[in-house]
Parts: C-alpha cells; sequence; structure tokens
C-alpha cells in the first residue's frame, strides 16, 4: 500500500551557508538569480505503508553505500545532500494550509534516480515554462513505483555554478547508463512538526568511478566529465568563458607569470661566454627556459600542480581517512589515481613570446651556454622505431628559422657567443661534402662537435623526401645503393629551437615532426595571429591536442576549455612586453616625426578625381550624406574606395593600377562610344605623365560625350521621317514642361516634319566633318608627338624603318621601343574615335538622301494637287537659299573623308574636286530659281540631291570598310601565294604488285590493297579543298553586272561564306582522317562531327519538336529566312559527312602503320629468302608511302591555317557591312514618336550639362600644361601668373573651372567672406563646390621648409612633432634628376641630403609594391645605390638583409609593411621613412623596432610622410584619438618615446575585427571597423577633437595657412 498525495516541489535555495558532513555548500536566497515559484513542479507523492518509517539514525544520511546498504567499490567521485521542500496541494511553501490539504508521512530509505524524458508536461498549468528548469529526476523506490519527481536548476541561473541539483545531476546519470561512472542515493522524507502539511525532502547523492572506467582514454565523455567535476571543484575551478578562445586571451595568458611578483621567475646568472649583457628581465626569461627543460618532477618555481590538461577532482575526506588523489584529463577523459604519471605528462619546452625588440636571440643564446651537455655525445645510439632508424644523442642545439632570418642567426651567434661551434646546415648533401672536409665519416659525427646548427624552414621541406624511410618496393634485382637518409633524423639535440614558429607549416612541419630531441623551444614576438597560429606553436612543443583532429582542435578553442588552455598557455609561455619592462632598459631617444606633403595642382586633380568616383562609386555627396533614401553601406566597397585614395597620395600610377585601368577620366557608361584610357597609360612615371593622361582621358571623354549628342539628333530626325503622321501630333504640354520640349512640340504642330528633319540633319552635317578633320589633324601629329612620347627626326627615320623592317619588337633601343608602343596605344585610340565618327557620317548621309526621296514625293504630290503645290513651293524658297548653301559647304568639306582611308596621313584634296564629287547640286543651280519656275525644276534638284547623298553615304561606306577590304585582300594574296601545288597523283599510291600464292604473309599482302580506300579519301581530300578555295577567293567587292537584274553581290558572298563555313567545318576532321588511315594516331575528338554541325542539329530538331506540338504545318517555318538556311547548310553537312563516312577506316581494320609494323616483324622471322625479299619490297613501300603522305598531311594542315585566316578576315569584313546596314536601319520608338524625341532631348540636356564641366576641366588641365611648360621660366611672373584683384604674383591661386578665371587664394577667400559666395570675383559666374581648383605654383619663400603645426610666425607649436624649418629647407634645396611627384621627390631629396651628409643607414617602407617600384625608379635616376626585399621566403631574402647589413656603400633597403615590417633585425639603419600613414598601427610599431631594439647604441629617427588635406591627414588623427600616435608632441624633453602598445596584441586584434573579410581585403593594411573607415573619410566620424591634426593657435586672419583645405574645391576630401 501507498500513501498518495499531490504535492507541489521545490528546490531549497534558503538554507544558510554552511559545510554539510558530504562536504557541498549549499546556497543561500540571495545566491539565486531567479524566482522560487518559477521552480516548483506538481507531482504526486507515493510513499509506502506497509511498514512503518522510521526516523534515520545519525549516520543514515552519510554512507557512501547502495541502495541496499552494502558498500560500493571504485573510487568515490562525489558525495552531495540536494534538499527540497514538499507542500501538499492546498498548502504553500510557508506552511498555510486550506481544509483539503493532506498531512505528509515519513519516509527513510534507497532510491534510484532517473531522468525523466517528457518533464515540461510537470511544470504548473496556466504557468510559463521556466528556462531556469534544465530537467526533471524521479526517485523510484521498490518495485520500480516513483515516490515522487524533483526539478533540476541551470547552472548559469545561480551565482555559483555546479551546486544543488543542478545540470551535471542530469550528466552523471547519463554517464550512469553508459558504465563511465556509477551512482547510488538514499533519500529522507521529514514532515514539519508545525506545519505537517509541509517536508523538508533530502536526497544524498554518491557517484563513484568503477574500476574499470580508471586509467582508460574515454574522449566522448570528457566534456561531460568536466560537468561532474566542475561541480565537485566549485566555487574554486573558474565557470566557462561567455566566448571561445581568441588572440587576447593567448597574449594575456603568456604575459600573466611575470605579472605577479609570486608567480615571478628568479634571475639566471649572467653566462660568462656571453658577450651581451643580461637585462633583469631577460634573466627571469632564461630561468624559466632552464626550468621547462628539466623533468617536471625536478622543477621548482615553474613546477605546476598538474600535467598539462590534468585537473585535480576535489574529494571530501571520508570518515574511514584521507582518499588518493583522482585526476581528470579534459581532452581525452581519462580518470587516474596516479599521482606521478600525471605530473610527468607535462612537456619538456617552452614559449619564448618576447615582444619583438626586447632580445629573443640573447634569452637564446643565454640558455644555450648556461646548460650545455656534451656528455649526451658519449651516450650509445637508440633505435628509433618510428623513423626507423638509430638515432645518436648529441648536445646539439638545432635552431630553425626562415630563410629571410638564417643568415640573421649567424651573425648574431658570431657576435654574442663567438666561442659556440656552429654550423648552417643547407642540406644532407652539403652537410656530407663539410663534414668529410672537417675529418669525419658523416655529418651524425661531425654533429657529436657542434654546440649550434641553424637551419631554415625551405631546407626542411626539401629534406622531407630523405628524412622518411625508403618505400618498400618489388625489386627484380636488389639496389646497388642504399638510399641516402638526412642526418638530422638520425640525431637526438638537445633542443631544438624554432624561431618565428607560427610561420612552420607543410612539408617544413612534417620534417621537423621527426627530429627528435629533448626538448623545444618556440621562439616569436608575433606568436598569434590567428589562432591557427597557437595550433602550430603547440603542435611543436608536444602539447596534446594541437596535432590532433580538426573536432579536437575545436574542443580545446571552446568556452568550457577557455580557463584550461589559458593555465596551459602561462604555464608553458613567457611574453614581457615593452610596457612592462620599460624601468627595466634603456634604449636609445628615437624621433619621430611627421613630414607633410603638398600635392601639386596637378596631383590634386588626380586626387579629387579619385576622391569624386569614390563618392559616386559609395552614392554619397560630398558631405558624405546618402544621395538616395534607400542606401546601404557597403563596407568592402568603402575599403576598395579608401585603398585607392591611399595609392593616389602615393603616385597616381599607384592608383591606376590598383584601378585595373576603368576608371580615371574615361568615358562613362552612359556616354557611347566611349573608352577608357587607364588601361593605356601603365607607365606613369612622372607628374607630366600623369598630366597628359589627365589631358586625353578628358577630350576622349568630351568627344564621346559630343558623339552621343549628335547621334541624339540623328535620331530625333529618324523618328520624324519614318514615324506615321498620327504619332507625331501631340497635345500641349503641361505648364511646368523644359522650354526645349515646348518648343519641338509647337514646331510639330506649325512645321512640316520633313523639314525639320532636313534641318536637322543639315545641322549635324558640318559639325560631323569638322570634327572629323581635326581627328584627322591630330592623327597626323600623333605620328610625331602624343601623351607622353615625342620623336625626333632621326627616331621618326629610325621607327619607320623598324616598324617597315618588322624589326620593332626586337630593336636593342628601349626608350625608342617605348615610345613606338605608347604611339600605337595613342594612334589606335585616335583611330576608334575617328571610326565612330565617320560611321556618324555615314549615318548623316544615308538619312539625308532618305529624306530628299520623301522630299521629292511629297513635292510630286503635291504639284498634282495644283495650286495648293505652288504655294507650298513659295513657302519653302524662302528658307532654301540658305539651308543650300551650308549643304554645299558641308559636301565639301566631306569629299576628302570619303575617299581617304581611316587614319591616312594624306593632303586634303583641292576645294574644286571637293565640290564637283561630294555637292549635291550641281554649281550652275545653287541660285535661287528664278520667279515663277516650274515645280518640277524642284523635283529635280531634290533627286540631284538625294543621288549626291546617296553616293557621299556609299563613299563613306567604303572607306569604313577599306581597312577590312584590305585584310581581306591580302589574307587573300598569301593564300595564293603559298596555297601548295596539289594534283591526284601527289596523294594516291601506285599500285601494288601481286604477290604469289603460298607465302607466309599472303595475309598482309592482301590487306595492304586498303590503300585503294587511300586514294578515294584522296580523292575527296582534294575535291573539298578546290571548293573551299573556290568560295574564299571569290571578290567581295567586285562591280556589279548591270545587265543582270537580280545580281546581288552581298547575297552571293554571304551564301559562299556560309558554304565555306560548312567545308572547312568539315575539312578538319577529314584531315585527321587521314592522319588515322595512315598512322592509326587520332587526337581525342578530331574526327567527331564539327560543332555547329551538332548544334544546328539540335536546333532544328527542337523547332520541329515545338512545331509538332502546336500543330503547326512545315511550311509556316520555311517563311523563316534563317531558318531556311540553317536547314540548307544542315543539308550540306549530312551530305559532306556521308561523303567522309564512305571514305572511313573499316571498323577492326589495322591502319597502314600498323600494317607496315607486321611485315617487318614477320620479315625478321626465319624465312625462305624469296619470301623475305617479297615481304622487305612491301615493307619499303609501306615505309615510303607513309614517309610522303605524313609530310603532305602536315603541309595541308599549315595550309589549312591559311584557310581560317582567310575565312575569319572575310567574316569581319561582312560583319562591319552588317553594323553599318543596322546603323541605317529605320528607329526604333516603342514608346510613342514623341515621347521617344523628348526623351532624346532630355539626355542631351543632360550630356549638355557634362559637356560644360568636362570643357571647364580642360580648360583648368591646359592651364597647368602651361605651368608645367613655364616652370621657371620668364613666364612665372608674367600676366598669367598675376592676380587680377591685388595684381600681385600668384604663389597658391584659386581657378575657376566654369569661367576660367585666376586669382589668389587670399583674395578668393576675401572675396567670399564678403557675402559674395559661389560667384566667381571676376565676372559673377554662379560657382558650385566642384567648381574651384586650387592651383599651387611655388611655396611662399618664408613657409620653405615649415610645415602644418610646426612653430612658426603667427603659429604656436601644433600637437604633432613635425620636421622642423631648417632641415625642411636644407631638403628643398637639393636637387634631383626627374620628377616623379610631390611625395616621392621628397622623399628622394631627404635620402639624397643624408646620404651627402651622415652617410648613414636608411630603411623605407611603404604600404604598395608599385610605390616601391616608383621609389626604386627615383633612386636609380638619382645615382643612389639600393637593396629591396622582394617575397618574405626565399634564399635571396637573407643576402639582401646581409648586403644592406654590412656593405658600406648600400645605405637605403626598400621593405613593404607588410610582408617584411616584423621579424628582422635591422641596427645598422638609425633613420626609418613611411611612405604613408598605416592604418594598422601593429604593422607600424613592428616597423619601428625593425630599429629600435635592445643592442641598439645610436639615436634613431622616424619620418612619416602625409600628404596635407587627403584620406592621410585623417588617417593619422584617427590613430590620435585612438591614442595610438607615435608623432604626438612630448612634456618631456628627455622622454625616450618609447611605443608602450604591444604590437603583436595589436596586430591579432584587428585581424580577428576582420574575420569577416575576403581574402583579398586582407592583404595589406587593413582597417576592420567600419567607423574607422569613414572616419578616415569624413573627419565628423574622428572621436573628440582630434580630426584637427594640427590643433594648435589660430592663425593670423589674413594669411591662409598652407595647409588650409579649400571647401569648395573639396581638397579636404
Amino acid at each position: 500500500m501507498r500513501h498518495r498525495a499531490p504535492v507541489r516541489v521545490e528546490p531549497v535555495l534558503g538554507v544558510r551557508e554552511a559545510r554539510t558532513p558530504w562536504g557541498v555548500r549549499v546556497l543561500s536566497d540571495q545566491d539565486a538569480r531567479v524566482d522560487r515559484a518559477a521552480l516548483r513542479l506538481d507531482a504526486e507523492l507515493a510513499v509506502p505503508t506497509r511498514k512503518r518509517a522510521h526516523a534515520p539514525d545519525d549516520d543514515a544520511g552519510e554512507r557512501p553505500d547502495g541502495p541496499d546498504g552494502a558498500p560500493a567499490a571504485g573510487e568515490t567521485l562525489v558525495c552531495a545532500r540536494l534538499p527540497y521542500r514538499v507542500a501538499a496541494c492546498g498548502a504553500t511553501a510557508d506552511g498555510a494550509a486550506d481544509a483539503g490539504a493532506t498531512h505528509l508521512p515519513a519516509f527513510h530509505g534507497g532510491v534510484h534516480l532517473h531522468t525523466v524524458a517528457n518533464w515540461v508536461a510537470f511544470t504548473p498549468p496556466a504557468e510559463l515554462f521556466s528556462p531556469a528548469l534544465a530537467g526533471v529526476v524521479a526517485l523510484v523506490a521498490d518495485r520500480d513505483e516513483t515516490l515522487v519527481t524533483l526539478p533540476v536548476v541551470r547552472g548559469e541561473r545561480l551565482r555559483t555554478p555546479g551546486v544543488l541539483a543542478s545540470e551535471w545531476l542530469l550528466i552523471a546519470l547519463e554517464l550512469a547508463q553508459r558504465h563511465t561512472l556509477e551512482l547510488s542515493a538514499r533519500v529522507a522524507l521529514e514532515p514539519d512538526a508545525q506545519q505537517p502539511h509541509t517536508a523538508t525532502l533530502d536526497v544524498y547523492v554518491t557517484v563513484r568511478v568503477p574500476p574499470g572506467a580508471l586509467h582508460r582514454e574515454q574522449p566522448e565523455a570528457a566534456e561531460a566529465l568536466l560537468h561532474v567535476v566542475r561541480f565537485c571543484n566549485a566555487p574554486a575551478m573558474p565557470p566557462p568563458h561567455d566566448a571561445g578562445a581568441d588572440a587576447s586571451l593567448v597574449y594575456d595568458s603568456l604575459c600573466r607569470r611575470e605579472l605577479h611578483a609570486e608567480t615571478r621567475m628568479p634571475e639566471a646568472e649572467q653566462p660568462r661566454e656571453l658577450q651581451a649583457q643580461l637585462l633583469p628581465f631577460q634573466r627571469r626569461s632564461v630561468a624559466f627556459l632552464l626550468e621547462r627543460e628539466t623533468p617536471p618532477a625536478e622543477r621548482g618555481a615553474a613546477r605546476a600542480a598538474c600535467g598539462l590538461w590534468w585537473v585535480r577532482v576535489a574529494r571530501a575526506v571520508e570518515q574511514t581517512g584521507a582518499v588518493p588523489p583522482l585526476f581528470l584529463h579534459l581532452l581525452t577523459g581519462e580518470l587516474s589515481t596516479a599521482a606521478d604519471r600525471v605530473q610527468d605528462s607535462d612537456v619538456r619546452g617552452a614559449m619564448l613570446a618576447e615582444e619583438m625588440g626586447l632580445g629573443k636571440t640573447v634569452e637564446v643564446l643565454a640558455l644555450i651556454l648556461l646548460r650545455a651537455e656534451p656528455a649526451r655525445s658519449s651516450l650509445p645510439a637508440v633505435y628509433d622505431a618510428g623513423n626507423d632508424a638509430l638515432v645518436q644523442p648529441v648536445g646539439t642545439t638545432l635552431i630553425v628559422a626562415p630563410e629571410t632570418l638564417r643568415l640573421q642567426w649567424l651573425d648574431e651567434v658570431a657576435r654574442h657567443a663567438p666561442t659556440l661551434r656552429v654550423y648552417s646546415y643547407t642540406g644532407h648533401r652539403n652537410a656530407a661534402r663539410d663534414a668529410r672536409r672537417a675529418g669525419h665519416a658523416s655529418f651524425v659525427a661531425w654533429a657529436c662537435e657542434l654546440e649550434v646548427v641553424v637551419v631554415s624552414f625551405e631546407t626542411l621541406s626539401r629534406e622531407l623526401p630523405v628524412s622518411r624511410t625508403a618505400p618498400q618496393r618489388s625489386m627484380r634485382h636488389p639496389a646497388k645503393y642504399e638510399r641516402p637518409r638526412s642526418p638530422l633524423v638520425q640525431l637526438e639535440f638537445l633542443r631544438v629551437v624554432m624561431d618565428e614558429v607560427q610561420l612552420v607549416g607543410g612539408n617544413a612541419a612534417k620534417t621537423i615532426a621527426m627530429v627528435r630531441r629533448r626538448a623545444s623551444i618556440a621562439v616569436s614576438g608575433t606568436p598569434v595571429r590567428h589562432l591557427d597560429d597557437l595550433r602550430a606553436s603547440l603542435g611543436f612543443l608536444g602539447v596534446r591536442g594541437a596535432a590532433g583532429t580538426a573536432r579536437m582542435w575545436q574542443r580545446v578553442l571552446s568556452p568550457a576549455l577557455v580557463p584550461f588552455l589559458s593555465e596551459l598557455l602561462a604555464t608553458v609561455g613567457i611574453r614581457h612586453t615593452k610596457e612592462q619592462v620599460q624601468h627595466e632598459m634603456v634604449l636609445p631617444r628615437q624621433e619621430r616625426m611627421l613630414v607633410p606633403v603638398e600635392f601639386t595642382s596637378i596631383e590634386a586633380a588626380f586626387y579629387r578625381d579619385v576622391w569624386e568616383e569614390s563618392l559616386a562609386a559609395l552614392d554619397l555627396d560630398a558631405d558624405g550624406a546618402p544621395r538616395s533614401d534607400t542606401w546601404q553601406l557597403d563596407p568592402g566597397k568603402l575599403r576598395g574606395a579608401l585603398l585607392r585614395l591611399r595609392q593616389a597620395c602615393t603616385h597616381p600610377h599607384v592608383a591606376i593600377r590598383g584601378a585595373g585601368g576603368t576608371t580615371l577620366g574615361g568615358a562613362g557608361p552612359g556616354a557611347p562610344g566611349g573608352t577608357g584610357s587607364g588601361a593605356s597609360y601603365m607607365n606613369l612615371r612622372t607628374i607630366d605623365h600623369v598630366l597628359a593622361m589627365m589631358l586625353d582621358t578628358t577630350r576622349a571623354e568630351l568627344l564621346s560625350l559630343r558623339l552621343g549628342m549628335l547621334l541624339k539628333r540623328i535620331y530625333r530626325a529618324t523618328v520624324l521621317l519614318f514615324a506615321p503622321r498620327e504619332e507625331l501630333q501631340a497635345p500641349p504640354l503641361p505648364a511646368g514642361a523644359h522650354a526645349d520640349d515646348t518648343a519641338l512640340v509647337e514646331q510639330l504642330r506649325t512645321r512640316s516634319r520633313l523639314l525639320l528633319a532636313r534641318e536637322q540633319l543639315e545641322t549635324v552635317l558640318p559639325e560631323t566633318l569638322d570634327q572629323i578633320a581635326q581627328l584627322e589633324r591630330e592623327m597626323r601629329t600623333a605620328q610625331r608627338q602624343g601623351p607622353m612620347y615625342r620623336f625626333s627626326d632621326e627616331e621618326l627615320k629610325r621607327a619607320e624603318r623598324e616598324v617597315q623592317n618588322g624589326t620593332a619588337a626586337s630593336s636593342g633601343d628601349a626608350p625608342l621601343a617605348e615610345k613606338v608602343r605608347v604611339r600605337q596605344q595613342h594612334m589606335g585610340g585616335l583611330r576608334n574615335r575617328l571610326r565612330h565618327w565617320v560611321q556618324l557620317l555615314h549615318r548623316v548621309h544615308q538619312f539625308l538622301g532618305h529624306c530628299y526621296f520623301q522630299l521629292g514625293e511629297e513635292r510630286e504630290r503635291e504639284c498634282a494637287d495644283g495650286e495648293k503645290g505652288a504655294a507650298l513651293a513659295r513657302t519653302e524658297q524662302n528658307g532654301k537659299q540658305e539651308a543650300d548653301e551650308a549643304v554645299v559647304s558641308a559636301a565639301a568639306k566631306a569629299a576628302a573623308l570619303g575617299a581617304a582611308p581611316s587614319g591616312a596621313a594624306e593632303p586634303a584634296a583641292e576645294p574644286a574636286k571637293i565640290k564637283a564629287e561630294h555637292d549635291p547640286v550641281p554649281p550652275a543651280d545653287d541660285a535661287a530659281p528664278p520667279a515663277g519656275s516650274q515645280p518640277a525644276d524642284t523635283r529635280e534638284e531634290l533627286r540631284s540631291r538625294e543621288d549626291a547623298a546617296y553616293a557621299a553615304a556609299e563613299a563613306t561606306r567604303q572607306r569604313l570598310l577599306a581597312e577590312a577590304r584590305e585584310a581581306v585582300e591580302q589574307s587573300a594574296r598569301s593564300v595564293e601565294r603559298q596555297r601548295l601545288a596539289l594534283h591526284l597523283r601527289d596523294l594516291t599510291t601506285e599500285s601494288a604488285p601481286r604477290a604469289r600464292r603460298g607465302l607466309v604473309g599472303q595475309g598482309l599482302v592482301e590487306e595492304l590493297e586498303r590503300l585503294a580506300t587511300l586514294d578515294e579519301h584522296a580523292r575527296l581530300l582534294l575535291q573539298w579543298r578546290e571548293q573551299i578555295l573556290e568560295r574564299l577567293l571569290k571578290p567581295v567587292n567586285r562591280e556589279v553586272n548591270k545587265e543582270r537584274e537580280n545580281d546581288d553581290v552581298y547575297a552571293e558572298n554571304l551564301d559562299a561564306q556560309i558554304e565555306a563555313e560548312t567545308l572547312m567545318e568539315m575539312y578538319r576532321p577529314l584531315l585527321a582522317q587521314r592522319e588515322e588511315l595512315l598512322t592509326g594516331r587520332i587526337a581525342l575528338g578530331s574526327t567527331a562531327r564539327p560543332q555547329l554541325f551538332t548544334e544546328l542539329d539540335r536546333a532544328l530538331r527542337g523547332a520541329r519538336t515545338r512545331r509538332l506540338a502546336l500543330d503547326a504545318p512545315d511550311e509556316e517555318a520555311e517563311d523563316d529566312e534563317t531558318a531556311k538556311a540553317q536547314r540548307l547548310q544542315l543539308t550540306h553537312f549530312q551530305q559532306l559527312e556521308s561523303a567522309r563516312q564512305a571514305v572511313s577506316l573499316p571498323r577492326g581494320a589495322a591502319p597502314l602503320a600498323a600494317l607496315g609494323t607486321q611485315l617487318r616483324e614477320l620479315g625478321e622471322s626465319a624465312l625462305p629468302q624469296e619470301e623475305l625479299e617479297a615481304l622487305n619490297t612491301q615493307q619499303a613501300r609501306v615505309r615510303a608511302v607513309l614517309r610522303t603522305q605524313t609530310q603532305l598531311l602536315e603541309r595541308m594542315r599549315r595550309e589549312q591555317a591559311l584557310f581560317q585566316t582567310l575565312f575569319n578576315t572575310r567574316s569581319l569584313y561582312f560583319k562591319q557591312i552588317q553594323e553599318l546596314s543596322d546603323q541605317v536601319q529605320d528607329p526604333d520608338f516603342a514608346d510613342g514618336a514623341v515621347p521617344s524625341m523628348l526623351a532624346a532631348l532630355a539626355q542631351e540636356r543632360a550630356w549638355r550639362k557634362k559637356i560644360g564641366a568636362l570643357e571647364g576641366r580642360q580648360r583648368y588641365l591646359q592651364h597647368l600644361e602651361q605651368m608645367q611648360l613655364g616652370d621657371g621660366g620668364e613666364e612665372a611672373g608674367g600676366e598669367a601668373r598675376r592676380c587680377f584683384i591685388c595684381y600681385g604674383d600668384i604663389h597658391t591661386g584659386i581657378l575657376t573651372n566654369a569661367c576660367g578665371h585666376l586669382c589668389c587664394e587670399k583674395c578668393f577667400y576675401a572675396w567670399m567672406d564678403h557675402g559674395r559666395r559661389r560667384t566667381c570675383p571676376m565676372c559673377k559666374t554662379r560657382l558650385a563646390p566642384r567648381d574651384v581648383h586650387r592651383v599651387v605654383y611655388r611655396r611662399e619663400p618664408e613657409a620653405l621648409g615649415a610645415a602644418p603645426g610646426a612653430s612658426g610666425a603667427g603659429g604656436a607649436p601644433g600637437r604633432f612633432s613635425v620636421l622642423d624649418d631648417a632641415r625642411g629647407a636644407q631638403m628643398e634645396r637639393v636637387s634631383i634628376d626627374g620628377r616623379f611627384g610631390s611625395k616621392l621627390d621628397l622623399i628622394t631629396k631627404h635620402l639624397l641630403h643624408l646620404h651627402r651628409t651622415t652617410g648613414e643607414k636608411s630603411l623605407v617602407f611603404s604600404s604598395f609594391t608599385r610605390g616601391l617600384d616608383l621609389v626604386a625608379e627615383s633612386l636609380r635616376a638619382n645615382g643612389l645605390p639600393y637593396a629591396r626585399m622582394q617575397g618574405s621566403g626565399r634564399k635571396q631574402v637573407g643576402a639582401v638583409a646581409d648586403l644592406f647589413q654590412h656593405s658600406p656603400t648600400v645605405n637605403i633597403l626598400l621593405l613593404h609593411s607588410e610582408v617584411q615590417s616584423a621579424g628582422l633585425n635591422l641596427l645598422a639603419a638609425t633613420h626609418l621613412h613611411l611612405l604613408e600613414p598605416l592604418l594598422n598601427h601593429a604593422l607600424e610599431l613592428q616597423a619601428l623596432g625593425r630599429i629600435h631594439r635592445i643592442g641598439g647604441t645610436r639615436p634613431t629617427h622616424v619620418y612619416c610622410y602625409m600628404v596635407s588635406d587627403t584620406v592621410e591627414q585623417r588617417i593619422v588623427a584617427l590613430a590620435a584619438s585612438r591614442g595610438q600616435s607615435l608623432y604626438l608632441r612630448r612634456e618631456d624633453a628627455g622622454d625616450s618615446n618609447v611605443a608602450v602598445h604591444d604590437s603583436a596584441a595589436l596586430q591579432a586584434e584587428t585581424l580577428q575585427n576582420a574575420d569577416d573579410i575576403s581574402r583579398e581585403a586582407r592583404r595589406g593594411d587593413l582597417v576592420g571597423s567600419t567607423e574607422d573607415l569613414l572616419a578616415c573619410f569624413f573627419q565628423e566620424h574622428i572621436p573628440g577633437t582630434a580630426g584637427d591634426v594640427f590643433h594648435g593657435a589660430a592663425p593670423p586672419p589674413d594669411e591662409a595657412p598652407q595647409w588650409r583645405s579649400c571647401a569648395l574645391a573639396g581638397c579636404r576630401r
């Protein structure tokens, strides 16, 4: 019997803190973060009543027994008391009850625990599910009847997770089901004496580890066991991390040991042989390395409580005494009580992660000197089963480093530890040779005497094949030579030191894993950029989990193991930062300053172009506001635009190269006929080249827009010609319509459409002719000079001679070849533009002829009407004479254009000849007809004009086709000249003599009769070849036979072209088939049906299927001309394919070459002499046929290539004909005639505005060109450079775009400040922000060398350190060869000044490879020797660093700021030049660390070149706002100006913030934050007041500062 009662159960959270006999801390109410009511469960209490429940004795709840009271075996893991309150339904937890509440009985006894699957059903009805509940556990008594169900609380909902009945209990139950743990429980239900409706329910749980689960790896249960152990060790064990591991956690963990005095290492002694004096923090690092190399049990201060990844389980003390310690391995899930084994599981090695510049190399050398064990060499060799080799222990240290640092290690050893015997290992062959020279039998024997061996990553990669054992292969004979083994795997080194360990990978990592050593030292100043770097470092040290599966590594980085990973890193690693140890070291003073750069006017114009294009791409206005309501920020575009702007600050060519030739002056997408010119100017070395490029691209865009304007006007005329009359009846436009639209509609109502069209076309004609004449003049001029090239007379003759001889490409004169190449590019662009305009001329003539035709037709109809026609004729005659004169003049100009080919440099034709050829009306008829003339004369006049217009159109058409026609004729002549003189006898064979019957090879001889098939194939081959020649050699422009009414030359040539295409498609597999007949060789797919054949067949089959589906008759399809042509071509294909299959090799038959091989093998056997002679005769005949026919086949294939070339040129010719025909087709006005004309008119207005802006830009650029030509001459102080307001010489001026007026900057701003905004001071033309240009002629004399923010006249010292006036003036006085741009010229002057004065060495860093290319060109032009690093791992890089360090003549080293900013020790240099401010502060610190590091004895200088009023200025301001600027002034003059930021941690943080960026965006200097990107564009996004980079005292109002940005010009962008 059972006592059943409905109850409500909740966990006890109100018990005071107390240590129970079970060793478990129970929480109080304030420890919970949940409402107790939310944890209540409705349940049924079922207590047995067949025997009286007894009160528990004192130990009833404390015995760790099973449910039956028997002692349990195994190690006890958990003993816990879980308190609950139980209240009968109708009663509350505080004891209040209603009349129906039930009294609860007492109960004590053993129970089983089970997890309830559908536990959500136990929550109280009408109440929300509580997120604090983790599950429900059922207490099951005897007979498998449930006593009660209990709620389980989520651990994270408690302030101290892991206590009470949290989810650890559910996990323990799950592990018990898998027999990983054993679980037993007892309960004690005690009613409250004062309130019997409520009771206290205590559940005593005991968890044990069964004997079979000890000392056994169970990785699948590791995570679950950690939850249970976390409950045991609470609150001492750290809770799970909020997120996974990141780089900041790694760096914080590595630095943790030295942050606290109790964990700080004692200082090691100074090695006597070490030349450098160790600093205190270096001695502590050496002491740490020494301890980490010793066995774990022998360590002192660096000894850890447990081995790596082991945690000790905190277990309660039982009555029987102390229990042995229990440990859990967090990765493998192993539970162990073997304390010694757990302690010894630590690795012998360490991670030395000092910040760059703190002397890691010296610390490693100190370690080698303090612990040298030469006695290891006397130990016997041992067998290494893993490498299958005998391994000799030695006391040698192996140092592994990138190739860049290998020579640096050798230098450092020779400098600081000269007593060490060191060897540079470059491969097993070289090592064996050097060992023999040293008197040793092998390198293994020699290594016993060495103390240091240095090897590079690249050498290790090459050593991988000889490091492995030779693969076992079955051989017929034993190998004569034993495969060599790398000596690296035959030695057990004392230690292996891996420098830049994060970079190792691939074969190098595999090889180093095979090298045996006693200890491993991982060295890196930047151990983690990405978390995969940490895996490489830990894997090298042998830490478990790093070398496992990817799933295991992800678990290492999981939030649950982050605290233990942090503890592991603090155990195996040590790191000092400059901020931590700056009080322990003294570095030489470093001076850091900004070098402001002022753009020239050309560079400023170029930069503004890039700025405006960037804003357009981002859909932002000049103030950074979105242009549309649906605007969304695209970080990818923002990064790309910022990159382009930074490149433009370095040099325009860097920006153009990065743009891929798609921007910077090319015609926009809306301009027809435009071609971008960026790709044509890939060698913009000087500013003159940049200006020439900008001028040329501006002219090209102007021409493109003007062409588009005329095309729209022609379109409107054609709509008037071809639109139905009723569609031209437009209603009046609304009042707000544009004046042009209103005028057009009014003209349509009041004037004849044909007269309007004629007027439009006759107006376009002279404009077109003028533009063509101008382009032809430019073509003639371009022969001698153009943008970025100019030929002397001698050079022009040589170039023409080399072009004629075909030797221009191989000319030894490189400058001349470069000029010829640039001229070809320029003339190619001009030729394309000229062709577009000639095509426009063809349209005008063609549509004018049609217009005259329609006018004549209308005139005839009107004359037939009588008086009405005469009245109309008199009306038209009034304006006829003026129009006729314009047409005659235009036709005269078209005379020379219609006859000369495109690009020809011929003199203009005589005026009389032009008039005779192109005058639409005879000269005698030019005058107005006398009064009373008949209407028939007017019709004849129109007919004459019509004929003249069509003749001019045909002449223009022939001119456009002249080049293609000449190419066809040239290809035809080439085919005629090189065609083979083939006859049938050349391809056929003589008949074979009859073989005597009874010969052994009778069957083979009879098979030779297959030569007849070869002859049939030859006949078919010649037949097709003749048909191809007949069709390809047809003239494409023959005279029309007037005797034949249906003589259509174009249709005839098209038919021939289609037939030739079909024949050539089949001729190719026919040649391949002949090779199959001869040799049996056949390329894959060469004899298959041509692709065109297959596509035609598929298309026509599909069309037939669709017709059948629609029940359409075949006759309907025949109406389609295209379908007819396709069907005819398919029929031709099928006929040719049938003929080809008839002469193919029969299935299973052998080719002629195989028959010859069989005859030869048969002739080598023992046969009678007569039979051998007969077989040899046949074999010789077969060989002769094969040789002759194979040679002929190869010649026919070369001939077929000529056929293909001729076919392609003919196709191009007919394609151009089709294009010209399409251009004069009827216009498309699907939206209606009048709306289409209005849309065209609106487009004309938009383009007219663009043309005005471009014309202003062209005037500005031409002004700059004049300034460049007159720079330094007498014109410098002339009228062109004199302000029209103050009449003073202009040093910095403002040039207006709209009107082209120029005044000095002071007067312009004075005009603006007096309320005259947005107007020109001279002509009062309204100005937009983009209509103002800032022009710099030269700097003010008193400002020479001054920099923004420096102390000077009228200004107080600014916030930034800048180059002082004296040094600036000295640099400006240095003269250089060439002009490579403001920034490059300035850095060249600076380097040249240092070279001539101090002779000290300099490093030049740039973020752009092309920027370094231009610096190198400038240095070469000025005779400055330099070295340059390219890449990061090649052998040449180390040689370049060694050359720079030791060569007395090479004082300049060029480096990339990303690839070569870390790892190098370049203390020979004392000057560092940053070509541009870096966005990534970590890279900036790493670059500075190349010269500012321990070991330096001389002051160092850092110069950052920054272009004022650009994104570079805002990058500097952004760094200042973040507290990362290196160029702020210091109040203390004696401050060494040491950077205190950890560069490696900053770099890792930057990369972590940029995890969502593609790989391409990560290359180079990176900004990960979108807000930082916007700050680089707009000053408003820079926090605080740091947006003003040169913030200081305000200058006097009458003196505008050099760096003042022009708001109107947008220079600050």
